[in-house]
């Protein structure tokens, strides 16, 4: 295969405002440079989408086709001390834009007295972050083992990406799109948990505003006790509840207009799928919406709303599946770059996107140094939680609004 046209799910991260998905990692003792350009070389064609250098456009849809560009790892010398890993605006210097006219994927190394950031930044429009840890941790393994003949192994037990987006259009059919606004709306949140409101705005790391507080794994044990005292909520899980708790606190904390409030989580597919395999490379995601009105929103205990978070992703199967794809491959039709610039992942009024990222495989990220010390995501989405691990527990940063109460 040396192109493909885009999937659905890859078309919404088109348009204005679209956004990478993009990390940093910092690794207490520095990285070889020319270890990783080498082991990169040696594992490009697998991966060969991130060196395209740009998108094109054919018969209303975008492809992505294999070209003979270089995508170099970039390194810079850093004499300034490290940043602060949990403040946006000294982290915006080590994050880059993503042009999809250029290029649609960065790596680059800095290198500082005490150890190293690599920073990485994919465009979302051909990986999820399933298919970005994909590509980081082959590329890793065969940097740590690459003077040895466990090199090759390694390629073959990671096995080889699959590119093949056609086969998430194999079942499709063109359905009809609401014209009326608010019918749109509700009509794409329904089927894909997507939001439809006005274009993305400028929301960038410096503008950003962070911040963070930590769940122990006795409160979590806590709730799960409380979920199983009542027969009708088994099969609650602690991600639920966690969502429900993130949930109810960013609802007193965050302003937001309209008579409802949503919650979306990106659920993978790709273990339900009919259509994909596990080394599927690109977007194999569907986001999991939940509306609650604002009355019974208040009215709610955190058990209700964790079993409307469960029951949410409980219903994703293959048919939903097609369904999700079929609304989204509709609406660019009839729309394009004009509706994509204005789909968020969490609605800009009254959204909230909980991202999981507590089983992240850090371990595997070993260039040859050990596994990174710090992992920050770095992506600029606001009303955003993003829920990582930690010792006694799990650290939940948000992402507050552009205007968000003090």
């Amino acid at each position: 295969m040396n192109h493909f046209t885009l999937s659905p799910i890859d078309h919404a991260f088109l348009g204005h405002g679209a956004y990478p998905v993009q990390f940093i990692f910092y690794y207490k003792e520095n990285i070889d440079i020319d270890a990783l350009r080498d082991s990169f070389s040696s594992i490009r064609h697998l991966f060969w989408p991130v060196s395209c250098g740009r998108l094109e456009r054919y018969e209303g849809l975008y492809l992505c086709r294999k070209t003979d560009q270089f995508l170099s790892v970039e390194e810079t010398i850093c004499k300034q001390p490290l940043p602060k890993f949990d403040s946006p605006a000294e982290l915006a210097s080590y994050a880059f834009d993503i042009d999809l006219n250029e290029a649609l994927a960065k790596f680059h190394v800095f290198q500082f007295e005490k150890g190293s950031i690599l920073s990485v930044n994919i465009a979302h429009s051909i990986v999820d972050g399933y298919s970005f840890f994909y590509l980081l941790s082959m590329w890793a393994k065969c940097t740590k083992y690459r003077k040895s003949s466990i090199k090759k192994a390694m390629t073959k037990i990671l096995g080889r990406p699959s590119h093949n987006r056609s086969l998430l259009r194999l079942e499709l059919q063109s359905v009809e799109v609401p014209t009326e606004e608010r019918a749109l709306k509700h009509w794409l949140f329904d089927n894909t948990g997507l939001s439809l409101s006005r274009k993305k705005e400028g929301f960038t790391l410096e503008n950003s505003k962070w911040s963070t507080f930590n769940v122990t794994k006795d409160e979590i044990k806590k709730l799960v006790s409380i979920s199983f005292e009542n027969p009708k909520e088994l099969g609650l899980s602690w991600h639920d509840l966690l969502s429900a708790l993130i949930w109810q606190r960013t609802a007193d904390k965050w302003d937001s207009s309209g008579d409802s409030l949503t919650l979306s989580s990106a659920f993978d597919f790709r273990r339900v799928s009919l259509q994909v395999n596990p080394r599927y490379f690109g977007n194999a995601i569907r986001a999991c919406g939940v509306r609650v009105s604002k009355t019974e929103f208040e009215k709610s205990s955190l058990i209700d709303l964790a079993q409307k978070i469960r029951r949410s992703t409980g219903e994703v199967d293959n048919a939903s599946i097609n369904r999700c794809l079929e609304c989204i491959d509709s609406l660019w039709r009839s729309g394009g770059e004009d509706f994509t610039s204005r789909i968020h992942v969490a609605d800009p009024d009254n959204g909230l996107l909980v991202t999981n990222l507590s089983r992240l495989p850090t371990r595997s990220l070993d260039f040859g140094t050990g596994a990174p010390e710090v992992v920050v995501p770095m992506t600029p989405a606001p009303r955003s939680a993003v829920i990582t691990s930690i010792p006694d527990g799990y650290s939940v940063r948000l992402s507050d609004p552009l205007e968000s109460p003090q």
